[in-house]
């Protein structure tokens, strides 16, 4: 499952669950991070943090553009 981190408009950034899981638990919110992921995957929140922790780790990631997964890039 890919977990979308950060949005923008109509396009979203995702990463595979597993990956925000354990980028997650490395940060301050690791005590609700699966709290956290639930709510990313409804839409209902971002996470800066995540995404730049993500991104330092070189984690692969997809460009999801109106729901369909447009691209994969790493």
């Amino acid at each position: 499952m890919n977990i979308p981190v950060m949005r923008e408009g109509m396009i979203s950034l995702v990463f595979d669950e597993d990956d925000v899981r354990d980028t997650c638990r490395m940060l301050r919110c690791r005590k609700q991070s699966d709290n956290c992921m639930t709510l990313m995957a409804n839409h209902a929140m971002q996470c800066a943090s995540c995404y730049a922790a993500l991104r330092i780790l070189n984690r692969p990631y997809g460009i999801r553009i109106s729901g369909d997964m447009a691209e994969q890039r790493n």
